[in-house]
Parts: C-alpha cells; sequence; structure tokens
C-alpha cells in the first residue's frame, strides 16, 4: 500500500483544518496558519482483497425442521465458515418451506429459487429419487451453481436427514468484476 500523503487544498467551505481532526501537523492545525484548509487525501489506493464467497443450494423434504437444515449446512460447510456464504439456492416448489426460510432469515442470507425448466438446464450429476419425484436430475448443486457468478461445485450434494446440500464458488474474476461497479 502506498504512503498517505496529506495535501492541503483551499477552499470556500465554512470549515477549517482543524475542524478536520485527522492527521493535520501541528503547524498547519493552527486556523491563522492557513484558513479555510480542507485535507485532500493523495495517493491512497483502496487494497483489494478478494474474497471466498459461494453459494449453498439446499433441497429438502417437505416438513424438515431448520435444526435439520442448519446441520446438513454445516456438515457441507465443514471447515469453511458460514459469514463467506452470499446466498441460498433451492426449487421454486419450496418457496413456502418454513424451514428453508427461516433459517435463510435466521442467517441473513438472500434465498433464490429456481424453476424446474432453468435447473433441467445445467447438468450436473442425477439422482433417481429426485428425477423420479420432480422430473429433473437434481436440486441442491444445479440451483447453487444457477445462483453462483460463473461459480463450480466445491462441495459436491451431500444428504443428511433429508436435506441435500451443495456449494458453489463464485468465480474470483466474477467477484472482482463485481466489486468495480
Amino acid at each position: 500500500m502506498k504512503d498517505v500523503v496529506l495535501i492541503p487544498v483551499l477552499h470556500e467551505s465554512n470549515f477549517s483544518a482543524p475542524a478536520l481532526n485527522v492527521g493535520v501537523p501541528p503547524a498547519l492545525a493552527c486556523p491563522t496558519a492557513l484558513p479555510q484548509v480542507r485535507w485532500r487525501v493523495s495517493g491512497l489506493r483502496k487494497q483489494r482483497t478478494i474474497v471466498s464467497t459461494w453459494v449453498i443450494g439446499i433441497g429438502c423434504r417437505r416438513g424438515v425442521s431448520v435444526e435439520q437444515i442448519h446441520a446438513a449446512v454445516l456438515a457441507a460447510l465443514g471447515t469453511r465458515p458460514l459469514a463467506s456464504t452470499r446466498a441460498l439456492a433451492s426449487i421454486d416448489s419450496k418457496k413456502d418451506e418454513t424451514a428453508l426460510l427461516e433459517f435463510a432469515a435466521r442467517h441473513g442470507l438472500p434465498l433464490q429459487f429456481f424453476s424446474k425448466q432453468n435447473i433441467a438446464q445445467v447438468e450436473t450429476s442425477a439422482s433417481e429419487r429426485v428425477q423420479a419425484l420432480l422430473g429433473i436430475d437434481g436440486v441442491c448443486e444445479p440451483c447453487a451453481l444457477l445462483a453462483s457468478r460463473n461459480g463450480r461445485i466445491i462441495v459436491p450434494k451431500t444428504v443428511a436427514g433429508g436435506v441435500t446440500v451443495a456449494i458453489a464458488e463464485d468465480d474470483p474474476k466474477q467477484q472482482a468484476d463485481n466489486e468495480r461497479t
């Protein structure tokens, strides 16, 4: 990171250097030395740290508890922090699944839903059970991929207590592009 340089800039505003009270050299802090001084930071660059972010895709049986979803998500995360999760995703037929909605609300995570038609367009491992019930290959993996930013699966489908969970990591290039906007 470059050194920060304070540059006095004459300005016609109603505040003086002492009002800023931040890194002002004592000789210049005196109102009589440079009245109506405004300080501008020059040479400071925001240091970019790309944080790994991911999306958790969740599929579940009707009527599961929020504790079952929580346990399945923590099992899939392993040592990864839940705090790096940027969103949850599932199939649109789960829009009214209380435990799923409550889990998202408890953790302050947006929950995205996708139609069977969108999910069917994503190639992932197939589940005979999901194929028989919904006519698509899976829920958690394709939903995680659809909600990710051009991501890839980093934790394939895991099953625990009637809940399936998969994690997709956003493409780091997409993360950097989104930070600029």
